[in-house]
């Protein structure tokens, strides 16, 4: 007979994925102990968005990616006006304001293999969330602090679709080590 407290993790195991515990575990560790400041970056955002992107099989949705995208605010940036029958660009541009994509990582592609790419630690403390990730680019853990949360599930990509607006060159990136 197992122990009381195989039985009671099992469900989390099957539900969560040990892959998502395991970041859950270095992520508490991490914050647990002292971490040099070469191996650790803290980053803010306004809002992160987790985006789960579809593509149309045969009528049926079919998950692509899931990513997560942090966003901040831009008092002046220059935006598509759009034809108010049609909703499609114009081709001319005023100026406003509006959120910008910082930065994207995304989790969960259907073309990879494995189809996991990646793992972000997600909680919530004093109203404020806060997501955990092992950088590969940078080679580092970051912490991205956000004021809030939104899930959204579209068929086209939110993000591409942002450079519309902002190329990737001129995004306020993450911090660097």
């Amino acid at each position: 007979m197992k122990g009381a407290g195989g039985f009671f993790l099992a469900p989390i195991f099957y539900e969560v994925g040990m892959k998502h515990i395991i970041v859950a575990i270095v992520a508490v560790a991490l914050s647990a102990f002292s971490i040099p400041n070469e191996y650790e970056v803290k980053d803010s955002c306004d809002y992160v968005e987790i985006n789960h992107v579809y593509r149309l099989d045969e009528g049926e949705p079919k998950l692509r990616m899931i990513q997560y995208i942090w966003w901040e605010w831009r008092n002046k940036v220059l935006l598509p006006i759009l034809d108010p029958a049609t909703k499609q660009r114009t081709g001319n541009w005023k100026q406003g304001s509006d959120f910008i994509v910082r930065e994207y990582l995304v989790v969960y592609s259907g073309s990879s293999r494995p189809n996991e790419v990646a793992s972000v630690s997600l909680s919530k403390k004093n109203d404020k969330w806060i997501c955990i990730f092992y950088d590969k680019e940078d080679r580092i853990v970051r912490t991205v602090v956000c004021n809030w949360l939104t899930k959204t599930h579209t068929l086209y990509d939110v993000e591409i679709e942002n450079r519309d607006i902002i190329r990737v060159e001129d995004r306020n990136n993450f911090h660097k080590r």
